[in-house]
């Protein structure tokens, strides 16, 4: 889903807001590229919810339910997995922001093969709690298809 023209106006989010809300997008990455589960739970309120194309887990019982699967084929010697982010559009207040941005999945299989299974649009609802910015939406829809492999669901 391409991005609209209201993710070209200026946004009214302070610097200091958007600050912590870049810190938020590489905390999410850093956290799902290193299978941290607690890492990537602290990143959604607790009533959080992921959307994603084959499921929408509410909360962070049910989103940890459903990352654990993802998380457990990297363990058992699956492919590693990075996300690379694009330039997030912000709009929104100080208390409450949508994000857009478009994702780049590369999955490098044991042989060292590099796919690129996804690309991904974002759309993100973020709130601010206790001064510190979280997901309380995020939406997570394939792009514009695949190269080098089969897309597998989830990631």
């Amino acid at each position: 889903m391409p991005m609209t023209p209201e993710h070209a106006r200026p946004s009214t989010i302070s610097n200091e807001d958007r600050g912590a809300l870049m810190d938020l997008l590489t905390r999410y990455v850093a956290a799902i590229d290193s299978a941290d589960m607690e890492g990537y739970l602290s990143v959604f309120t607790p009533d959080g919810v992921l959307d994603m194309p084959d499921v929408v887990s509410e909360g962070h019982d049910a989103i940890r339910e459903y990352m654990t699967r993802l998380f457990a084929r990297r363990q058992e010697g699956g492919p590693i997995s990075m996300h690379f982010v694009g330039m997030p559009s912000i709009q929104g207040t100080s208390e409450q922001c949508t994000i857009r941005l478009y994702n780049i999945l590369l999955r490098t299989a044991p042989d060292g093969t590099v796919m690129i299974p996804a690309v991904s649009d974002y759309i993100d609802t973020c709130v601010k709690v206790d001064g510190q910015w979280f997901f309380s939406r995020r939406v997570i829809r394939a792009g514009a298809g695949t190269l080098g492999s089969t897309p597998r669901p989830g990631v």
